[in-house]
């Protein structure tokens, strides 16, 4: 159930976010207009602001960080899969969320690794059911050829996803494995 959602402008863009009582179960990749981002949100109104939600406050905190080189993982933010994701598409989301900052697995790789290595087809479609964007890292997974492939779904965004790669292509974390 979701307890709130809140639409902000960015400097990339209007970004939608929204929180269960869980934690945070939707993002909207940044959109062009506010409209976008509400079609995308599947709201008829911008969600009033009232007072300063810590967990809105911590993404952006977060999602500022990382947008300026400083990596990160978003660990700190508690995230809500609990929507209706298929057993398959949550395991491949998971598996994407290992892939370690500033690195790149193709749908295969994931395939294989949760022991199915003749579905990279179907992870290719789980990463673009990926609620979480950013911290599920689906950007970091690529075509086998090394394309990028889509990001965002029936949304897809390619520029998002390789601003993503290059930042973190440009800004290495030191003594990774």
């Amino acid at each position: 159930m979701v307890v709130n959602s809140h639409i902000f402008k960015h400097e990339l863009g209007w970004i939608g976010i929204s929180f269960s009582d869980i934690g945070l179960s939707k993002i909207i990749l940044p959109t062009q207009t506010l409209d976008e981002c509400m079609s995308q949100m599947q709201t008829a109104s911008m969600p009033q602001k009232n007072t300063t939600d810590l967990n809105v406050e911590g993404f952006v905190d977060e999602f500022d960080k990382y947008l300026s080189g400083i990596p990160t993982s978003f660990n700190e933010i508690k995230i809500d899969l609990s929507d209706s994701l298929s057993t398959f598409i949550k395991t491949a989301l998971m598996k994407c969320k290992e892939i370690p900052y500033g690195q790149t697995q193709s749908y295969g790789d994931i395939a294989e690794k949760i022991g199915n290595p003749k579905s990279s087809r179907a992870v290719g479609l789980a990463m673009a059911r990926n609620p979480l964007p950013i911290i599920i890292p689906c950007h970091r997974v690529v075509r086998s050829d090394g394309g990028l492939g889509g990001y965002g779904g029936k949304y897809s965004n390619p520029s998002i996803k390789q601003l993503f790669l290059d930042i973190e292509k440009s800004h290495p974390v030191e003594n990774q494995k």
